[in-house]
């Protein structure tokens, strides 16, 4: 590879990395070009909290400006789980004590949690006093899950069933690692030789080795989903078994779509500006393409100027160049206003508009 080549490359490589500094803030940080659409969103995330008991959600509360809603979970469900610990309990007898402005759930002269007309709102209850009953319910069938779940019998049985999940998943990936060597064997038996014979039929037009590359690569992505989803899989029964990581669980799933939804969503809503940035992108690149033509011209004197030395065509194209990259620059501050600030953003961007853009002399 001679150096010409490597100059176009490289020359190829920052047009890429500008593009990809510029398109990423807003696809990273979706909130920021459309965040007046999630405030309620957000808003009512940071109000409303699980109150979690033996791993397993019973219900929401509301939080309220003296006590929020996290707060208030938790210290429910760590009243919900001392009762449960305590054997002197029976959780039938959890009765329901109404007062102006709440419902009270009381068990053994012990305040378990209580309920506000927020609550009520906030699920569309008409009564407080019906969710009080519902919730009550709830609260028993927790306490006394809590309490089956840690007794020796059913704590042994779950270990027991832990150990053979697991040994069944071993047994599951030895027997796909041998599934995987024999497709990567007829692969490389007769894909090969067949793209082979494709690619003498093509005059090398086509070339065996960029197939078989995807191929591999396909194979590679099918291998890395299958194994991804098996170890999904073991983690969701295994941790379901024990209360210690149930809720973990329970939320697997979602903890990993939700950085992909939030991704999916992101790009979507940045489309628009994305296609400004890419005609934007391509525009001031064959513009400059042409004035460095045209310069070229002027400074190889097949173009005669008038008044105009043919030793100032250079000069002056790096000037012009620079005028049109920083007007290219401004268009974009309307679009990327909230994200110009950032400081990695910016370093990077002054990074690839300081450096040459085209091949130059």
């Amino acid at each position: 590879m001679n150096d010409a080549s490597i100059i176009v490359r490289l020359g190829k490589i920052r047009w890429i990395l500008l593009f990809l500094v510029w398109s990423s803030a807003g696809i990273a940080f979706p909130g920021s070009v459309h965040a007046s659409g999630n405030d309620a969103d957000t808003h009512s995330r940071i109000n409303v909290a699980p109150v979690v008991v033996n791993g397993e959600e019973l219900f929401e509360v509301v939080g309220i400006r003296s006590f929020p809603a996290r707060e208030r979970a938790q210290k429910f469900a760590r009243n919900i789980e001392a009762a449960a610990e305590d054997a002197s309990f029976d959780p039938a007898n959890i009765t329901v004590v109404e007062k102006e402005d709440r419902s009270e759930l009381v068990l053994g002269g012990k305040t378990l949690m209580f309920l506000l007309d927020a609550e009520a709102e906030y699920l569309g209850v008409a009564k407080r006093q019906v969710l009080a009953d519902a919730y009550k319910n709830r609260i028993r069938e927790g306490i006394e899950a809590y309490r089956f779940d840690r007794t020796p019998e059913k704590l042994r049985h779950n270990i027991v069933q832990a150990l053979l999940r697991t040994l069944l998943l071993v047994v599951v990936l030895f027997i796909l690692r041998y599934l995987f060597k024999v497709i990567d064997r007829y692969v490389e038996k007769v894909f090969k030789r067949r793209v082979r014979k494709l690619e003498a039929k093509s005059m090398r037009m086509i070339q065996s080795e960029h197939i078989l590359r995807v191929i591999t690569a396909v194979l590679n992505l099918v291998k890395t989903v299958l194994v991804l989803g098996l170890i999904y899989v073991f983690l969701n029964f295994v941790l379901k078994l024990f209360p210690w990581t149930r809720y973990l669980a329970n939320n697997l799933l979602e903890w990993v779509i939700d950085p992909l939804k939030i991704m999916a969503v992101g790009f979507i809503e940045y489309l628009p500006s994305l296609f400004f940035l890419v005609i934007l992108f391509l525009v001031t690149r064959y513009l400059l393409r042409l004035l460095r033509g045209f310069f070229d011209a002027v400074h190889n004197q097949n173009m005669r100027l008038k008044d105009f030395d043919p030793e100032w065509a250079w000069p002056t194209y790096r000037i012009i160049r620079v005028i049109v990259i920083v007007f290219a620059l401004l268009l974009l501050i309307p679009i990327y206003r909230d994200q110009i600030q950032k400081p990695l953003k910016v370093s990077l961007s002054l990074w690839v508009c300081c450096s040459p853009w085209v091949p130059h002399r």
